[in-house]
């Protein structure tokens, strides 16, 4: 909680942040009017020095408030003035990038704003542009004529650039919007940066506590990310201004706020976790939803904003294109982001503001996205991939799986209530795909996940159950495992590029199942009787370790889960695809089999159905399936407890309603028919006009899901599979998003005009693992190339050949990328390429060349021309067996066809 004057500071430096802009702004606007000749030059002095003044006093006034804030909050052990920050509002901590370099006994950490944080768009326009733009308003008024709408921004577009284009067509008026004086933009700057970054770095092992080192200087603002054209450069540069030499100079960054010095205790230490944090707590939650509003709506217009969908490819892969794209297509940029703007629409469909502005669907993803950041819905709403539905659709996918997963999985953990307050969960709160939506900024993907510290106190047995059991599987199963997940950073050096590709294999998604045979308990017993001792011992062992983890996770020692004795035989193993085959038939279509299965007209049916001839080849039809059949046996064990035609003791082992298909061939009770209709359990569970029960949500489900493409369909299966078999983490995931959504409809913190609280607190954090001390690094030297192009692709192959002969100079590949770009080299290479372009053949010119040097060698070397051209005759031509024989190429005078035989021999690569 903030005391009285953090918060006081706090108001202080948000005022003071807003004279500042002001003062930008008029600054420019001064500017503009002296280039339009509104002003003489003396005027323009001395309105500028006073404005600069202003301006300046603005600058130093906002540093020492932010200064002092960070001094009060020192008082309480707090160099980040996170006590500042308000209690009971959301942090968003977005990523920055890190780099390190050891000096000894210190490690030297240099901090770069990521793209979120970059500012390039300016709000200010030129005279052209305000012209432009009067023009386009005007003429948009005098017509209702789509495509002369469509011709009008096009021609927008055309004069002042798409991104500007997109700016400008936005505004219903220009009052109020700075003008900017002809020439360059605003140089790029970082925004939305912390108050001051402090490190935490672990040295040798995790289990030391951590070393802290703070920043010495706050964090500039602005924060320049490019120098200003209208600057002067700085000594000895002629591309750096004062104002972004931080980004060269490690000096300079240090005094911007953007880098650090930890002391380690030897020169021998190297650092195993690296964690940089800083949060922004010169600005109140409401205020820093407005300054991000701002930010991103700025970055939506300039660099490209986005949601991709669950799924996309966010790099150019082969076969696919990335969603970004530096090119937009101005008419589609049209139709998404301006038609309703610009047109009345006449259907409602092609408004897209009744589902994405209040009153808006909760579920879609520009509204998911708003709530998470506390911002205004209307910012995402139009964005490219905010009518995407897969996020909806999953929460369909979870319920079918539920249904077909729950009744054994309380029966394996013995424990549902437990078990059904995290099925509960999940499918409330929990995502296998989301929780929230990809935000996207230019080509850079950002995941917006929720995380929640400490412990919730229920007081509910089955919440404090399932929280401890989920504490103990983490610490004793997932754990482990995770540890052997492949990395980037790894303490092991290895390969960079084989451990991408590791990584890459390392899908979360499930992409295949398999079917193996497993054995019951009787047949089982008679299997072991017969099996090797190695293989007896094996399954032994097997229930040994899961009787200890039944312990281990709060289980009775004395009454572990039975072991049934079940054998799992992976030498009958059988592939089978997620939902459908790659040579489907006509009823192995996904849209064909959901359809059937959601138009049933017999549950009964299914019963028997699944072992014909005809049934899909793909394991969702087999689980959805077994969904309605449970769905059945819940809904008709419901009905007859509700009418008192049975109880409970009649659905156990030797009740007369234990078996699901005598329930469904009961006659149906009165009350769920028609007068004088006869009718079954199956027929009122299978008929569509009923409303009530599981199997009719199953059946919505299935519906649903049938609407969906193949691919999108298979993305959500395999990833909701996940969240019944190994994704602990969504759980923990569906906690978070639990109680941030309790925050957003907490009333008490701020009205609700979109359905939840708008406003967010940020800092920025980076984080790097096991940062190894190389030895014996040297300069790889310099590049000299014909173009920016060449000296590009030269330096990644110097830098990949210099990386694999540091970390394995003896091993196999170490040559794969040795180059060698010397000047005699590069026109050696050169008078070859000139040779064949001469269609001149390239053994003739390797011939020529190793007759030359063999004559410059001088001594008795020349001698050995004349044995070579025994070997290989000056005469030769070559011919190919089974066909004509080929010209002699045009050659140089005395080369050797030797070079001819050398094309048979082994070259070395």
């Amino acid at each position: 909680m903030p005391t009285p004057t953090q918060q006081t500071l706090q108001a202080l430096a948000v005022q003071t942040r807003a004279r500042l802009r002001s003062a930008e702004a008029k600054l420019g606007e001064l500017r503009a009017a002296y280039a339009r000749g509104d002003l003489d030059a003396k005027a323009m002095r001395t309105q500028e020095t006073k404005l600069v003044a202003i301006r300046d006093a603005a600058a130093t006034a906002l540093d020492k408030a932010k200064a002092d804030l960070l001094r009060e909050s020192a008082r309480q052990n707090d160099p980040i003035a996170a006590t500042a920050l308000a209690r009971g509002w959301p942090l968003g901590l977005l990523p920055v990038r890190l780099e390190t370099r050891y000096q000894r006994d210190t490690l030297l950490v240099r901090i770069f704003p990521d793209e979120i944080h970059v500012d390039s768009h300016d709000p200010a326009v030129t005279d052209a542009e305000r012209s432009a733009w009067e023009q386009f308003r005007k003429a948009l008024e005098t017509t209702s004529d789509t495509p002369k709408m469509l011709d009008l921004w096009l021609r927008l577009a055309r004069d002042v650039g798409t991104s500007r284009a997109l700016y400008l067509a936005s505004q219903r008026s220009l009052q109020g919007v700075p003008a900017r004086p002809p020439g360059y933009a605003r140089p790029p700057r970082a925004s939305l940066l912390p108050e001051r970054f402090v490190a935490h770095a672990w040295v040798d092992s995790l289990q030391t506590s951590p070393i802290r080192a703070e920043a010495a200087h706050p964090v500039r603002e602005p924060l320049a990310l490019a120098p200003d054209p209208a600057k002067p450069g700085v000594s000895g540069s002629t591309s750096m201004d004062a104002d972004t030499v931080w980004m060269t100079s490690f000096l300079e960054a240090e005094r911007a706020g953007m880098a650090l010095r930890i002391a380690l205790p030897n020169a021998a230490s190297r650092v195993v976790q690296l964690v940089v944090l800083g949060v922004r707590a010169s600005a109140d939650p409401a205020t820093t939803a407005d300054d991000w509003d701002r930010h991103l709506g700025g970055q939506a217009v300039d660099a490209g904003l986005s949601l991709p969908p669950p799924g996309s490819a966010t790099n150019a892969l082969p076969g696919q294109r990335p969603l970004f794209s530096t090119r937009p297509d101005t008419t589609a940029l049209y139709h998404r982001a301006l038609a309703f703007r610009v047109l009345t629409p006449t259907d409602p469909r092609d408004d897209p503001r009744p589902r994405r502005e209040p009153p808006n669907d909760l579920r879609a993803p520009a509204m998911r996205a708003a709530e998470a950041l506390g911002l205004t819905p209307t910012l995402f709403g139009h964005l490219e991939g905010a009518e995407d539905d897969t996020l909806q659709a999953e929460a369909a996918m979870r319920g079918l799986l539920r249904g077909a997963f729950e009744t054994e999985l309380r029966a394996a953990f013995g424990d549902s209530g437990a078990v059904a307050t995290a099925l509960d969960l999940l499918s409330t709160e929990g995502s296998a795909l989301g929780p929230y939506p990809t935000l996207m900024v230019r080509s850079q993907p950002y995941g917006v996940v929720p995380l929640a510290l400490g412990n919730d106190i229920f007081g509910n047995p089955d919440l404090d159950r399932m929280w401890s059991v989920a504490d103990a599987l983490r610490a004793t199963a997932f754990a482990p495992a995770s540890g052997q997940v492949p990395r980037i950073a790894g303490e092991v050096p290895a390969d960079p590029i084989e451990r991408m590709i590791t990584v890459l294999q390392s899908e979360g998604i499930a992409v295949g199942a398999e079917l193996r045979l497993v054995l019951g308990a009787s047949m089982a017993s008679t299997t072991l009787a017969g099996a090797t001792a190695a293989l007896r011992d094996r399954i032994e062992q097997q229930h040994i370790a899961a009787r200890d983890l039944h312990a281990q996770l709060g289980g009775d020692p004395g009454n572990p889960i039975p072991m049934t004795g079940r054998v799992l035989l992976a030498e009958a193993g059988q592939a089978l695809p997620l939902v459908m085959p790659a040579d489907p038939g006509p009823a192995e279509i996904p849209a064909q089999y959901l359809g059937m299965l959601a138009n049933t007209a017999s549950l009964w049916y299914l019963l028997d159905s699944a072992l014909s001839d005809f049934t899909p080849r793909a394991l969702l039809f087999h689980l959805a399936r077994v969904a309605l059949l449970e769905a059945a046996d819940i809904d008709s064990r419901a009905v007859l407890l509700a009418e008192g035609l049975a109880v409970e003791a009649d659905f156990e082992v030797k009740g007369q309603y234990r078996d699901l298909r005598t329930r469904l061939q009961l006659p149906a009770p009165a009350r769920y028919i028609a007068p004088g209709q006869i009718a079954s359990f199956d027929d009122i569970l299978s008929d569509r006009s009923n409303t009530f029960g599981v199997v009719r949500q199953r059946f919505d489900e299935l519906r649903q899901l049938a609407a969906l493409d193949p691919a999108r369909l298979e993305l959500l299966f395999g990833a909701v599979l996940g969240l019944f078999a190994n994704r602990l983490d969504a759980l923990y995931t569906a906690r978070a998003t639990s109680r941030l959504h309790a925050l957003r409809d907490d009333s008490r913190l701020g009205p609700r005009p979109d359905g939840f609280v708008r406003g967010i607190q940020l800092g920025a954090f980076g984080w790097l693992g096991a940062i190894p001390r190389a030895a014996g690094l040297r300069n790889a030297g310099y590049v000299l190339a014909p173009s920016v192009q060449h000296a590009i692709a030269a330096g990644v192959l110097l830098s990949a050949d210099h990386a694999r002969r540091i970390d394995n100079p003896s091993g196999p590949r170490a040559d794969d990328y040795a180059v060698e770009l010397s000047s005699q080299r590069t026109r050696e290479a050169q008078a070859v390429l000139d040779g064949l372009r001469e269609n001149q053949s390239l053994p003739a010119l390797l011939g020529y060349r190793l007759e030359r040097a063999l004559t410059r060698a001088g001594g008795t070397v020349p001698a050995l021309v004349a044995r070579l051209r025994k070997l290989a005759s000056t005469a030769a031509v070559p011919v190919e067996t089974g066909t004509a024989a080929r010209p002699r190429p045009k050659a140089p005078p005395k080369r050797s066809a030797m070079a001819w035989r050398w094309s048979d021999w082994p070259r070395r690569s």
